[in-house]
């Protein structure tokens, strides 16, 4: 265990009325080079409420494919960071390697995250983390995706969501037996505990490419009833769909809510859909726009037709410009009603922004970019989902830059 103090960099952005004045701190730089975790990637941040985060990196760790972290308050206004499991190797173990997506908590303070290769069938596993009596953590692969070809799910990019009753959802992006794609289209897939210990699998949807769309990359968002939500970034016209899977007293139903034309919001960035508190729904596009430089979308949920619409609330502007592009992690709802996210390109140093969308009283939204990332000390190609603690303060992860330029996880407090 070693121990970093922050690092804050006196930037404090003053913007325009409605927005927030942010300051960046860096809570940890990752450095693979001595064993410590690295290059996240598509992952993103968990909290528990206590001051902890917990994460995974796609990279570092001491077999170099991967490792689950902890950072933990010190006392003395810094973070000690923990390796908790290092994944793989790549051959020879039955661990899975290569973790993606955002990790899910269990009311008992379990951890659960998915990888996209290894475990028994070298498809990718479902994996849990869990405190050790007396101190301690330790990782156990709960779940092996079947082999190329079998019917199940193979290859998860994305994270896990949990519900009241410990039941994890996920999806897989490729897998489930449709010979519309190579491997398959992909799965939307359940794991319930067994009174013996174990998990049972049950696959609630597989994708056939057209119309219901293919290759999901981002996770599910469950709604107060337990229905399912998340996105494809291929079938329906080509670029992408949202779909719904409904749970009912007669089983999962699938169904297509929105499916992307060209010219909008296409092609759905791998960050999980939010939900607000009348049903409609919001993400991002790495493609597509006006400029093709990606736009943040919503859904708008019609109670009386039962029907969802889309809404382009912002188009990223065009290369060169000092705008953030490619988002590939979804938005965050503030506790204003704004809109927070980031881009992996794009900004002043072409590094990666922050941004916030602000709406008016006419109803139009408006950009701000919170923090435009150097590519050094700062970090740089943010690509994770943001999430908020209970002040409204904002944290991250970015793929490159910090210290050791593996990345690092940082904070934008108001």
């Amino acid at each position: 265990m070693r121990i970093r103090l922050a690092c804050v960099f006196g930037m404090v952005l003053f913007l325009a009325a409605g927005a927030w004045a942010a300051t960046e701190t860096v809570l940890w730089s990752f450095n693979p080079l001595q064993g410590d975790a690295g290059f996240p990637s598509a992952n993103a941040l968990i909290s528990d409420g206590s001051g902890n985060f917990f994460g995974s990196t796609t990279a570092g760790g001491a077999n170099g494919t991967g490792a689950f972290f902890e950072l933990s308050p010190n006392g003395s206004g810094g973070l000690n960071e923990a390796v908790l499991h290092s994944f793989g190797p790549l051959a020879g173990t039955a661990d899975g390697y290569y973790p993606f997506g955002h990790i899910a908590r269990d009311k008992h303070g379990n951890l659960y995250g998915a990888t996209e290769a290894g475990g028994t069938n070298t498809t990718g596993t479902v994996y849990e983390v869990s405190p050790v009596s007396g101190g301690g953590w330790t990782e156990t692969v709960i779940y092996n995706f079947g082999a190329y070809g079998s019917g199940d799910g193979t290859a998860p990019l994305s994270g896990l969501s949990v519900d009241a009753v410990g039941k994890l959802y996920g999806t897989t992006g490729t897998g489930g037996g449709s010979a519309n794609c190579e491997n398959g289209c992909g799965t939307v897939y359940q794991l319930s505990p067994t009174s013996g210990g174990g998990w049972t699998e049950t696959i609630l949807h597989s994708f056939n490419g057209n119309p219901d769309g293919g290759d999901p990359r981002s996770g599910v968002t469950l709604d107060k009833t337990g229905n399912l939500y998340g996105t494809t970034i291929t079938g329906g016209y080509g670029y992408g769909t949202v779909y719904e899977v409904k749970n009912t007293k007669k089983g999962w139903i699938p169904k297509v809510l929105y499916a992307f034309r060209g010219g909008k919001g296409e092609n759905p960035s791998f960050g999980d859909l939010v939900m607000d508190k009348v049903g409609n729904l919001y993400g991002t596009a790495y493609a597509g726009g006006l400029h093709n430089t990606g736009a943040v979308w919503e859904l708008v949920y019609s109670a009386s037709k039962n029907t969802y619409s889309e809404k382009v609330l912002y188009n990223f502007g065009p290369k060169g410009s000092s705008d953030g592009t490619t988002p590939e992690a979804g938005v965050t709802l503030g506790r204003n009603g704004n809109l927070y996210g980031t881009t992996i390109w794009g900004g002043t140093y072409t590094y990666g922004t922050v941004f916030e969308l602000v709406q008016s009283k006419n109803g139009h939204w408006q950009e701000r970019v919170v923090h435009d990332f150097t590519g050094s000390a700062d970090g740089g190609f943010p690509s994770s989902d943001l999430i908020k603690d209970a002040a409204g303060n904002l944290y991250g992860l970015a793929g490159g830059g910090g210290t050791y330029l593996a990345g690092e996880v940082f904070e934008f407090t108001q």
